[in-house]
């Protein structure tokens, strides 16, 4: 398969090495040219473009068969949120499947994922969570989150792709995870009284999830990726 990986950074790096392991094609979207040492390590082809500017876009190729965007805000506001998985992940279809193409052949695109802790903000109170689990947000970068999920839904059914979501926990990993390390530690202090969850997973365990949507998950269908509750 020829892997377009937006975004191939902390997840989408091991990821696409991942994938080249097992002999695909993969090529890593990145904005800074700084990155493609560490892309060609990894049997990665980089491609650089910021997905805000469509126009940079266009110049790339645009034959994948499974796309899989890891974009992430860098933890911004709300407009970050906008400009990033909203806007970008527009501009990413319009390269990757616009209008009137009439592809059969159009790719798993883009297997997105958005970590279900942004999404599910509002459900702080201990109570259990699933996909369906979206109603009632009370973060406005919870609100552009789920909208920007529908959209991708709405554009593979309309444009003949198959969309998927994929909702990832904390993540933790190398050199990331220092709540998660101060959790362990019980050096971390929740408010109230403590009802609530820790939702975490592993970096490896991600690139895991993502690989296993690719090659297996439905067309349509939203999955959370959680490792660990406490």
């Amino acid at each position: 398969m020829r892997v377009l990986i937006i975004d191939a950074g902390y997840v989408g790096l091991p990821l696409g090495a991942e994938l080249a392991r097992h002999r695909h094609e993969v090529f890593g979207l990145r904005r800074n040219k700084a990155a493609a040492g560490a892309l060609e390590a990894a049997g990665i082809t980089p491609l650089f473009a910021d997905i805000t500017r469509s126009a940079e876009l266009k110049q790339l190729p645009s034959d994948f068969d499974w796309v899989v965007n890891c974009a992430a805000s860098g933890g911004g506001g709300v407009e970050d949120y906008r400009r990033i998985y909203l806007e970008g992940m527009r501009n990413v279809v319009e390269w990757l499947a616009p209008v009137g193409t009439g592809r059969q052949d159009a790719p798993a695109l883009p297997g997105s994922y958005i970590r279900a802790a942004q999404v599910f903000t509002h459900k702080n109170d201990g109570s259990a969570v699933d996909e369906s689990s979206t109603s009632e947000l009370v973060t406005e970068t919870g609100r552009v989150l789920v909208e920007a999920e529908r959209e991708l839904l709405a554009a593979g059914q309309q444009r003949n792709f198959a969309a998927m979501i994929l909702r990832v926990a904390g993540i933790y990993g190398p050199g990331r995870g220092y709540w998660f390390k101060q959790f362990v530690n019980v050096e971390a202090r929740l408010d109230g009284d403590g009802a609530r969850f820790l939702n975490m997973i592993h970096r490896d365990d991600v690139t895991g999830c993502i690989i296993a949507a690719l090659e297996c998950g439905r067309a349509g269908e939203i999955y959370n990726a959680v490792e660990m509750m406490w």
